[in-house]
């Protein structure tokens, strides 16, 4: 009976360490007890074109991984109704943080969580990041790279984006996007003609584009 009961439980042993292993299991954080850390408090939303600030949709089910600098996953979790999850991120260390979901592209951005060992507390970062339903035709190669990179400030003692890259990229994700609303508006209309039974008029793509709305001081566009 004894020996039975010790298999048992050694088999529900490992079962807990592997189901730990492959998903975080409503687990927020990467630290051990006591370990100083940066908490990244994120919300995902559904891009839907050229919302206003108030009018984005939360993602809810959408898949936030956190990747250590081998490359390997680590970490993973899913967003609440609100598309909402945070994560619990040790210092002294480089990560990159992606976002996805089934028939989205996926975008990710890189945290350095390196800070001077003098100013070593628990840190907070808030941020929030859309992703789009993915599109035939677009071009989606300038998300080959991060949207955004998370640093450290010396002179503030505070995470915030790295402006240079920011500035650098933008452009990029900037053409992307007007091209992504181009493609989505020409979509709509021949949904809409489908539905009417007539054929819609063709529509130039090489005509004046709309511009993006793009957020002002450090922020990317993401």
């Amino acid at each position: 009976m004894n020996h039975f009961f010790f298999r048992f439980s050694f088999i529900l042993l490992l079962s807990w360490i592997s189901t730990d292993t492959l998903c975080a299991g409503g687990v927020d954080t990467l630290i051990q007890y006591g370990q100083n850390a940066l908490t990244m408090h994120g919300r995902v939303y559904r891009s839907q074109g050229q919302q206003r600030e108030g009018e984005k949709m939360p993602l809810d089910s959408a898949i936030v991984s956190v990747v250590n600098e081998g490359g390997k996953t680590i970490w993973y979790g899913f967003t609440d109704s609100k598309g909402r999850l945070n994560i619990k991120l040790p210092l002294g260390k480089k990560f990159t943080m992606s976002f996805s979901k089934k028939g989205f592209v996926k975008k990710f951005f890189n945290v350095d969580t390196h800070v001077n060992q003098d100013d070593k507390k628990d840190f907070d970062f808030t941020y929030d990041i859309d992703i789009f339903e993915a599109v035939n035709g677009l071009d989606v190669s300038v998300l080959n790279s991060p949207v955004a990179k998370v640093v450290y400030k010396s002179f503030d003692k505070t995470f915030t984006y790295d402006v240079a890259y920011t500035n650098k990229t933008n452009a990029g994700l900037q053409k992307m996007y007007r091209e992504y609303y181009a493609l989505k508006k020409k979509e709509s209309n021949y949904n809409a003609a489908d539905s009417a039974g007539t054929k819609p008029a063709t529509i130039n793509s090489n005509g004046p584009k709309k511009s993006v709305p793009y957020g002002q001081g450090k922020k990317p566009h993401q």
